[in-house]
């Protein structure tokens, strides 16, 4: 794990500012599970609680590539 950055010498896990606390990680979650605000809405990309674009562009696949 030091190798890689993720532990001091002391063997304490390093955690970048970047990355969430768990609450911050579920917050989404719960608040598509929830909120009256989003009832009847599918099909949308959501991330830190707001709606987000879809990245296009990204490898092409279908279900059968997936099942091999």
């Amino acid at each position: 794990m030091q190798a890689v950055g993720a532990m001091d010498e002391e063997g304490h896990l390093l955690t970048p500012d970047y990355y969430k606390t768990p609450a911050q990680g579920v917050a989404t979650s719960v608040l598509l599970a929830t909120s009256p605000l989003v009832k009847g809405v599918t099909g949308r990309h959501v991330e830190d609680n707001r709606g987000s674009e879809v990245m296009h562009g990204g490898a092409e696949f279908t279900m059968s590539d997936i099942e091999r």
